[in-house]
Formats: structure tokens, sequence, C-alpha cells
């Protein structure tokens, strides 16, 4: 399977986001996986696309599954359990993904 361009990826980032941010709104966000995933993209890019991005994701996470996980593991979190601080962090990781995606094209 080929790569996905950074286009399709900005794309598919960007409707993942708009849905992370309707869960959020109704109080049942599981993270960028599931907003990845939940995110409408459609076409033939689909599959290709949301694989592409859910390895990046969990390529940037390495052994741990989750990002409190992640977070704990290197002394930046201190509770564990489900916690809506994580929102604006699970925010800001796809806004950054959009923007390493746009430096693609620039």
């Amino acid at each position: 399977m080929t790569r996905p361009t950074a286009q399709e990826c900005i794309t598919a980032l960007e409707a993942a986001k708009r849905t992370y941010q309707k869960q959020i709104k109704q109080d049942n966000d599981y993270g960028i996986c599931v907003a990845i995933y939940a995110s409408h993209v459609t076409g033939k890019t689909k599959e290709k696309v949301t694989t592409h991005l859910l390895y990046w994701v969990r390529n940037m996470l390495g052994q741990y599954q989750l990002l409190e996980v992640w977070q704990r593991c290197r002394g930046l979190r201190t509770t564990s359990g489900w916690d809506h601080n994580l929102r604006p962090v699970r925010l800001a990781w796809l806004d950054w993904m959009i923007e390493e995606c746009k430096k693609e094209l620039s």
C-alpha cells in the first residue's frame, strides 16, 4: 500500500479534529484514534489514510497504547484514569500533525 499524500492526510486530520470536537461537546471523547476512525473520511483513500495516520500515532506512542500512560511513564502525569484535561493536549496533537503534513506541501 502506498503512502497517502500530505493533502489526503491533512483532509483526514481536519475531519478527525472536527469529529473529536463534536465528541467533546457530547462528553463522549475517547481519543484521537477513535476520532480518526470515526471522521467519516470517504473515498478510495479512506483505508490507506486511516491506516497511515493510526500507524503514525501508534509509532509516536511507542510501546504505550494510551496517551495517559505515555505521559505517566515520562513523569508528565501523576494521576491515572480518564482525564478531561487531556482534551486540549489531544487537540494540540492533531494540530501538530496537520502542521507537519503542511510542511510537506511547502
